[in-house]
């Protein structure tokens, strides 16, 4: 099974549906930062009751990654240095480059960035989790077309998808 570090972006697409549970169902483990769990208690408070039963019920890992190795200490420095990502993208960036994790976020910006880092980097975008949860069949058409819906009208994430 592939492990895969989230950035806040993919997580809170999941986690305002409360649907942690699809990311359970995709092909590999999702953990966060401790930098990213700081983003979302910060800025998501709203998503800390669904955050912790998506712990609880195993769908993310219970202990956030830290950051604290020297070369992942090295890499974060010069991507928080950079100034063009937040401090999430920069900790999820640096620990799938150093971890060969996966990395799932939508920011081209940083994905972009993490390439000129790492040309070897899987990247998984919800987008990319949504098509192979449907062509899976683990997700309905009918039911990710209403996700889909869901995030355009309540929280103005439009993916250029539909099944």
């Amino acid at each position: 099974m592939s492990k895969i570090v989230t950035d806040s972006s993919v997580l809170i697409n999941f986690l305002v549906i409360d649907r942690v549970d699809l990311l359970n169902k995709y092909q590999g483990k999702f953990f966060i930062t401790d930098h990213v769990l700081g983003e979302i208690t910060n800025h998501y408070p709203e998503q800390i009751a669904c955050y912790n039963r998506s712990v609880k019920n195993n769908f993310l890992e219970e202990t956030p990654i830290k950051v604290d190795q020297p070369k992942e200490l090295e890499l974060f420095g010069k991507l928080i240095k950079d100034g063009r990502l937040g401090i999430g993208e920069c900790s999820a960036i640096t620990c799938a480059i150093n971890r060969n994790y996966k990395l799932a976020i939508d920011d081209i910006r940083a994905i972009k960035q993490s390439k000129q880092y790492s040309s070897v980097l899987e990247i998984v975008t919800t987008q990319k989790i949504l098509e192979k949860l449907v062509n899976d069949s683990i997700l309905a058409k009918e039911e990710a077309n209403l996700i889909l819906e869901e995030w355009r009208q309540k929280y103005r994430f439009n993916l250029k998808l539909q099944f």
